[in-house]
């Protein structure tokens, strides 16, 4: 049990030049002192020997000027290493210029090294100056809980990110600030991922932004490698106006309630999983010119609940022989400059609301000739310009196209075609007329019976397995097309 408090520290020079070093400590206090003219690390909590530092509380101290550091050392403000559990609760980190290291100094550092389990809690600290602003790096079995985290640029010419996260079983990041700064390379960002190894449970949640400036595909959200160890879940919610790439897939994404901005270019995905992917609320929105990409090599199941598209490029990308399946509902797309498949997909819309779309169409085809799978319920396409087909032939058609209540604006609606058998076609319109380019085949395995037509509204057209051709229809025969006309069903 150590006590240092309401001390002024200043003037730790050397290789080893540290405020205040604890190795093999426990429960030991660092509480309300000012640190600073140092050239290595403000507080140092670590072990050695096979020991280890634990329960350590390092609280409201004022940590300023650390520089010079020498070759193989850092600059930190608070450093935690080879230490099992720690708070580190008020402090103030400022002007962490670094030394020979100087390309990675850091305000905030949680390593690992402690005790497997350990609980780092890191409340209501500010850090300015530094390169890095917060390292996360703790054992795979670890927590850290991050929250009402303050990180500006100050006067550090190399600022490279907010919080970086290498590692941890539970990080979470919550009611952080981010301040206004240029971010000015791909490795950069608000909060990077870059794994060191296993990074099991990640959530980032109601942290807000200054004036951020992205260049070179940084961005707030940058997963920018997972080399190290896998990212299994990734939980962001409540962000709002936040910029994201992901270079590399977690394995398991949640959004909620959080209005994105795609940050970089078609060479990166937005978003993309190895497994499940799922949004729900919000928006999506471009925030540089590009394409929005979704998906990735791994096949994966993608779903979007009352999202907003607005004004994106967004391409869906896959390069796996297993098709991604991507489910969108109660959606809405607005001004969409595009929106490409390429590659495997089982893509479905269901009560969508899909507005002024690209004069290509909406989907244009897939750019790839593998199979793919394209279901449309209950949606409506509206364009002012009535010639604008909303789906349309690029490369290759659906293996199966699915049309049910649909309403669009357009003269013709599309000239996709299915390959092969097992489409549906049961389409309202609100003007013009269904064009298929080259026809549309039907099964039995989806046919009704006579039976079974009942008294749908006037328009709709089922295949009917056991029907004649009559008017009106009738039964006992061998199947014909059934269409409503003026309240009767007539087969020819």
């Amino acid at each position: 049990d150590v006590t240092v408090i309401n001390s002024r520290l200043t003037g730790a020079l050397g290789k080893f030049g540290d405020g205040v070093y604890l190795e093999n400590t426990a429960r030991a206090k660092v509480a309300f002192n000012t640190i600073n003219d140092f050239t290595r690390v403000g507080i140092v909590a670590e072990g050695s020997g096979g020991g280890k530092s634990s329960a350590i509380l390092a609280q409201g101290n004022n940590i300023y000027n650390g520089h010079d550091s020498e070759t193989t050392e850092f600059n930190s403000g608070v450093w935690f290493e080879n230490t099992s559990s720690g708070r580190i609760l008020g402090n103030t980190v400022d002007d962490i210029s670094g030394g020979a290291q100087a390309n990675n100094s850091r305000g905030i550092t949680v390593a690992s090294g402690g005790a497997a389990g350990s609980v780092f809690d890191v409340a209501d600290n500010q850090v300015s100056g530094a390169m890095h602003g917060m390292v996360i790096a703790p054992n795979s079995t670890d927590t850290v809980h991050v929250s009402n985290f303050t990180v500006s640029r100050g006067s550090v010419a190399n600022y490279s990110s907010g919080i970086t996260v290498r590692s941890g079983q539970t990080v979470t990041i919550n009611n952080c600030t981010f301040t206004s700064t240029t971010y000015a390379d791909g490795g950069s960002g608000s909060i990077v991922i870059d794994s060191d190894s296993a990074i099991v449970n990640l959530t980032i949640s109601n942290c807000t932004l200054g004036t951020i400036t992205h260049v070179t595909d940084s961005a707030d959200v940058n997963i920018f490698s997972l080399i190290g160890g896998a990212l299994t879940h990734l939980d962001l919610s409540s962000l709002h106006g936040w910029k994201i790439i992901m270079r590399a897939a977690p394995t398991n994404v949640r959004i909620t309630n959080s209005d994105l901005l795609y940050a970089g270019t078609s060479a990166y995905s937005a978003l993309r999983a190895s497994s499940v992917l799922s949004m729900a609320g919000g928006s999506f929105a471009a925030s540089v010119a590009g394409t929005f990409s979704i998906g990735g090599s791994n096949a994966a199941y993608y779903f979007f609940t009352g999202v907003l598209f607005n004004g994106v490029n967004v391409a869906l990308f896959h390069a796996g022989a297993t098709a991604h399946r991507l489910f969108f509902q109660n959606a809405t797309f607005l001004a969409l400059s595009g929106f490409t498949v390429d590659g495997r997909f089982d893509l479905e819309f269901n009560n969508c609301r899909i507005d002024e779309y690209a004069a290509a169409g909406f989907l244009n085809g897939n750019f790839s000739a593998v199979a793919w799978n394209l279901r449309v319920r209950g949606t409506r396409f509206t364009h002012t310009d009535a010639a604008v087909i909303p789906f349309t032939l690029w490369n290759s058609h659906p293996t199966t196209f699915l049309i049910q209540d649909v309403d669009h604006t357009a003269t013709s609606f599309t000239n996709l075609n299915p390959l092969s058998t097992g489409a549906t076609l049961h389409v309202s319109r609100s003007g013009g007329n269904m064009f298929l380019e080259r026809g549309l085949s039907f099964s039995n395995d989806i046919a009704v019976n006579f039976t079974d037509l009942g008294t749908s509204s006037n328009g709709h057209v089922v295949f009917c397995g056991n029907c004649t051709i009559a008017n009106p229809c009738a039964g006992g025969g061998t199947g014909a097309f059934a269409k409503r006309l003026n309240s009767i069903w007539v087969c020819n």
